[in-house]
């Protein structure tokens, strides 16, 4: 009976999880070759437990100017410091010698995807239910087998003795099960820890607390990174991440702060001596030894074993099979448009820039006799005829898509094309930022996956629209697809109208050098609040873009910052009333307000606020508007003060909160943090939250809106910026 009770909730439990199983333990092999690599990259140049912190500062300050935080990552030191040039950079380090090196390569996507997957099964948050449900489940499978293997042997202290050989299946059965009963039970258990974090059900990573301690006023000579003892005894395998002091004046409070496996300490900055430890406690490393069970991390033969117990559960299913087949077989018995073209091209614009070049590219088809077919990334469609698929896009924001190619991926993923096709791709980007042509990259490796898919040219990335990086491409392209590559030009067709100043203030009057200006243009054109102005200052530069807001009277307002080094901002600075200058609107119709919308929140940092101001004097039905604004001081806020009275006093803007960074490092995302309620609000009725300021600012507001939405069982974030309920104007 006993025996019966164990073998039919063994049975019970395998096949109510099997699919579930089989995808976990395919995912999670392929995983274990992912923390292999992560491993021997992180030991690429020697054996970091032989090396001290203090060694690695020492490097540092002989070969840069001034260093502000390291952080571990895969094996490499990121670090941001000061250059002896006087540039101010993050960089990847080789953490023994300081030699500048590449930034560790990007996880392939089918570590990615396989990773997503193995979470959530790519149903978000009722996946990752089912697969924390699972693992409990597998747990219980192990435990039920054991005892099953138990009860074969006689004795838990037989388990090891040789089993009696039967049919091929039952024995390996149990063989392998000996062997990897323990390994399974781990990933099991550690699975199921994970899934109870995840959902915060149990603690998750532990905060550092630290008590506040006042500096002796009348110190003034830090000592050097490299002389703080500790550092010497902290090895850089131990090492997560070391902050420096941003000031060297003791009334500011500034500390060092280290940051290793097992605790967090704060030293001070002239004496060496240790001022707060926070040592972390028996949950925190039982997290991350759960963490590093379950994926391997920072052992390679562990992500060994953990490979090929996955493989042996899939073997456990499939002898598990034959083995209850075999056992019911002794029971009782009882089923041209684009259809026609040569070349399709389709092109992801979030300005009309790239379409120009992309225009270019379709007049030289046509001179070489060719028919083609020109489009948005947006309206792709399965074709069922030869032809060559060439793909010209920018990247907008975070490597996102822009807007009217921001459905291709997922139209490629379900299109059912059974006819060969070549394709190319052409990115446009700046290097200015870290996603470099990112959305470009990713349509590639997308395409490169497509069955019937086949390169033709390898990607082209332009940098600021430079027509050299265009003609080099373009150049090897022709040659690619035996074109004749006539000498057409990509000469700018936009066309430019006057504005007038109507006012500008004085940037050197504001802490930051931030200047408004009112511009005047033809009445004709039409633009709203969230369109962008584009100026270009030199001809056959780059043009510059700034997000507009629209006065009361109809005009242009401008908020903008003088850079130093910046051609475009010098010049505007310049400007006296009544001066003219050339620009055109650029229609950003994915930063316009919803159509008569009853609430909406604004979040922005420093100039960003231009279009909010825009908007809340569109406001004529004064709807509900929050305003949630970041700076460095209250009087870098002064700029903004009046127009923001004069808009709330009207009832344009309901509420204002501010936040200022100069003191407290306090940032607009810890208001975003202390409003869910709004938030929750905004999301589940519909409404929308509009984001316009720096990239970091962005992506800051957004890792808290998604704090919120998983706290209070939402949609994950991904979902309300796809429904436009998010929208985001960063740069």
């Amino acid at each position: 009976m006993i025996l019966s009770v164990w073998r039919f909730s063994h049975f019970f439990l395998a096949c109510i999880s099997v699919f579930f199983l089989i995808g976990a333990s395919v995912s999670g092999a392929i995983l274990s070759f992912s923390s292999i690599e992560q491993e021997n990259r992180n030991n690429q140049f020697g054996d970091l437990d032989s090396f001290s912190v203090s060694q690695l500062c020492d490097s540092l300050e002989s070969k840069y100017k001034e260093t502000y935080s390291i952080e571990m990552k895969q094996g490499l030191a990121q670090v941001s410091l000061l250059t002896n040039d006087g540039k101010a950079e993050t960089i990847y380090v080789n953490p023994i010698t300081a030699d500048q090196v590449s930034p560790p390569k990007k996880e392939s996507r089918l570590y990615s995807l396989t990773r997503i997957f193995h979470r959530s099964l790519l149903l978000k948050k009722t996946g990752r239910i089912v697969v924390g449900i699972s693992s409990l489940l597998l747990f219980f499978i192990a435990v039920t087998g054991l005892a099953l293997l138990v009860r074969r042997q006689g004795s838990f202290v037989n388990i090891f003795k040789k089993i009696s050989k039967e049919d091929f299946y039952t024995y390996w059965h149990a063989q392998l099960s000996r062997f990897f009963v323990l390994a399974i039970v781990l990933i099991a258990l550690s699975g199921v820890y994970l899934s109870l974090e995840r959902f915060e059900i149990v603690p998750g990573e532990q905060a550092p607390v630290h008590s506040a301690v006042q500096n002796d006023l009348n110190q003034f000579s830090p000592i050097k990174a490299s002389d703080v003892s500790l550092f010497k005894n902290v090895s850089l395998a131990e090492l997560e991440s070391l902050v420096f002091p941003f000031s060297p004046f003791p009334e500011d409070g500034d500390h060092f702060q280290i940051k290793t496996k097992d605790s967090d300490v704060v030293i001070n900055q002239f004496t060496g001596e240790v001022i707060s430890t926070f040592n972390f406690g028996f949950q925190q490393k039982f997290r991350v030894w759960s963490y590093a069970v379950h994926t391997g991390k920072g052992s390679i033969s562990w992500s060994v074993i953990l490979c090929m117990a996955c493989c042996s559960i899939l073997f456990f299913i499939f002898s598990g099979l034959q083995i209850s087949l075999k056992r019911l077989k002794h029971k009782k018995l009882s089923t041209s448009e684009n259809s026609e073209s040569e070349f399709i091209i389709l092109v992801g614009s979030e300005n009309g820039n790239t379409m120009r070049f992309a225009r270019s590219i379709y007049d030289l088809l046509i001179l070489n006799g060719k028919s083609v077919f020109l489009d948005y990334l947006n309206n792709y469609k399965s074709q069922q005829h030869e032809h060559h698929l060439l793909v010209i896009t920018s990247t907008y924001g975070l490597g996102e898509a822009p807007a009217n190619a921001n459905k291709f991926l997922k139209k490629l993923h379900k299109a059912k094309q059974s006819a060969a096709f070549d394709f190319s791709v052409l990115g446009f980007g700046s290097r200015n930022y870290p996603d470099f042509c990112q959305f470009a990259i990713d349509v590639e490796e997308a395409l490169k996956k497509h069955t019937n898919a086949t390169k033709k040219t390898g990607i082209g990335l332009v940098n600021q629209q430079s027509k050299s990086d265009f003609n080099s491409w373009k150049q090897r392209w022709c040659i690619d697809n035996k074109l004749s590559n006539y000498s057409e030009t990509t000469e700018n067709t936009n066309t430019y109208q006057q504005f007038e100043v109507l006012s500008i203030t004085d940037a050197a009057l504001h802490p930051k050098h931030t200047f408004r200006l009112s511009l005047r243009g033809d009445p004709k054109t039409e633009f709203v609040s969230g369109d962008l102005l584009a100026i270009r200052p030199v001809e056959g530069e780059q043009e510059r873009l700034y997000s507009i807001g629209v006065g009361s009277e109809g005009e242009i307002i401008l908020y903008i910052k003088k850079h130093f080094f910046g051609v475009c901002s010098q010049q505007l600075s310049e400007l006296s009333e009544s001066d003219k200058i050339q620009a055109r609107i650029v229609t950003n119709k994915k930063f316009h307000t919803p159509e008569d919308y009853r609430s909406l929140i604004l979040v922005s940092n420093g100039t960003g606020i231009a279009p909010f101001i825009g908007m809340a004097f569109e406001n004529k039905s004064n709807a509900v508007i929050d305003l949630f604004w970041g700076g460095k001081s209250a009087e870098d806020f002064q700029l903004y003060e009046p127009q923001l009275s004069d808009l709330k006093s009207s009832g344009r803007i309901k509420n204002v909160y501010t936040v200022f960074s100069e003191n407290k490092k306090d940032y607009v995302q810890r208001l975003i943090s202390e409003s869910p309620d709004k938030i929750i609000e905004a999301l589940s009725n519909g409404a929308s939250i509009m984001i316009c300021g720096s990239i970091k600012m962005g992506q800051g507001v957004l890792d808290e809106i998604g704090v919120i939405c998983k706290k209070n069982n939402l949609e994950e974030i991904d979902f309300y910026k796809d429904n436009g309920q998010i929208k985001m104007d960063c740069y």
